[in-house]
């Protein structure tokens, strides 16, 4: 739509009355067919043009521009200014486009209530786990951006719960928020038994070069680390730690925790993992990537990868079914690698909240990175749903 159209659009839109959407009746309004700015209306109530009024110049741009803008306006406090003239709490379709999910999204950030529902006197802005409640998980949106078909730079913002860790102020792993107070991350990304004051957290992060100051970015020191009792260096078995932080985390649009699983959900067949570990096994890369790859269970990656990864009983000695693997195929050249260890691997639920991001595993261990016949190893967190509701609730008590 060429700028001028848009502009003229807006003007009809702020001397308008709210309409029915291409595709509604002509007797009621639906929501899920909210796609140009004049559906503003169905979504965010009858004040709306305050709104439109308020974003217009972005309204008229890209969706990652505008999504920029109200990332920006979440954190700095100045997008909750419009809570007190929302009306109704707007919900996300698959059917609206990018304009209409991208508005929603954020206006829910900012104004509506969230999963995590915080006791009276903990900050509002602050969440502590709790696992009957993720089976409707708010959290885990999913951007309106291209689908994932390799390795790619993924969107700033697109996978809010992904975090680094450093150790003595270097990238060491990536890891995964689980609420304001605890991450997860691999054991294995803790051999060097250094003190956790060596540790720190830093989330919100896009880009790999630690130098680079960016929007909503929070970096917080390790209380504590926690590694499983039955971890075991030599085989990389139940490879799966939890951090306690000196303070909670603040609940942004950079920032929130994941969606975990019910301890009867399976993956996925094709799920989504992310981290700024090596790419063509020689270098980091500017920011965080992801790529998207065929999961299977202890038995099926078994069945699929015994005559090809190296060496020979190699992954027979691995495989359980606290274990996933993850791999294009048998071709190889995409993957995790070094770098990676403790991030996510996501796979995609409908919720009822609609299609969201779950946390499916963290990064383990490979033979070779991206080496046709070699599949990558994930630590199969629906195993250990009660470790982690475990250990948040002894950590969160001292």
């Amino acid at each position: 739509m060429r700028l001028t159209t848009r502009i003229v659009l807006l003007v009809s839109v702020l001397v308008s009355t709210c309409r029915p959407a291409q595709g509604a009746s002509t007797t009621t309004t639906q929501p899920e067919y909210a796609r140009g700015i004049d559906d503003l209306c169905l979504v965010l109530g009858p004040n709306y043009k305050l709104f439109v009024a308020a974003y217009w110049r972005y309204l008229i741009n890209t969706c990652d521009f505008f999504s920029d803008k109200l990332s920006d306006d979440l954190i700095s406090g100045y997008l909750g200014k419009y809570c007190a003239y929302l009306t109704q709490c707007p919900v996300i379709y698959e059917t609206q486009s990018c304009l209409i999910k991208i508005s929603v999204m954020y206006v829910r950030l900012a104004c509506c209530p969230e999963l995590f529902e915080p006791p009276s006197n903990q900050s509002p802005t602050t969440a502590m786990l709790n696992l009957e409640r993720l089976k409707t998980c708010r959290f885990g949106q999913i951007l309106p951006t291209g689908k994932v078909v390799g390795g790619y730079e993924a969107t700033k913002g697109e996978f809010p719960w992904t975090v680094m860790l450093l150790m003595n102020g270097k990238f060491q792993c990536g890891g995964v928020i689980v609420d304001t107070k605890h991450v997860i991350t691999a054991a294995h990304c803790f051999d060097s038994h250094v003190s956790s004051s060596k540790y720190e957290i830093f989330a919100g992060r896009y880009a790999f070069d630690l130098s680079i100051e960016e929007a909503g970015q929070q970096r917080v020191g390790v209380k504590t680390f926690l590694t499983h009792e039955e971890y075991n260096r030599e085989t990389i078995e139940n490879d799966l730690a939890m951090v306690t932080l000196e303070r909670p985390l603040l609940v942004t649009s950079s920032v929130t925790p994941a969606c975990l699983p019910s301890a009867n959900d399976t993956p996925e067949k094709y799920c989504t993992v992310a981290g700024w570990g090596l790419i063509n096994k020689r270098k980091y890369p500017d920011v965080l990537m992801k790529v998207r790859l065929e999961t299977y269970n202890h038995t099926s990656c078994l069945n699929t990868f015994r005559d090809t990864a190296q060496p020979p009983g190699y992954l027979v000695k691995l495989l359980n079914d606290r274990v996933l693997c993850a791999a294009n195929g048998t071709f190889g050249g995409q993957d995790s690698c070094q770098g990676d260890s403790g991030g996510p691997l996501m796979c995609i639920k409908q919720t009822t909240y609609g299609p969201r991001y779950f946390l499916f595993g963290l990064v383990s261990n490979g033979n070779s990175c991206a080496t046709p016949g070699e599949p990558g190893l994930y630590t199969n967190l629906a195993r250990y749903l009660g470790w982690i509701s475990e250990k948040t609730a002894m950590t969160s008590v001292r």
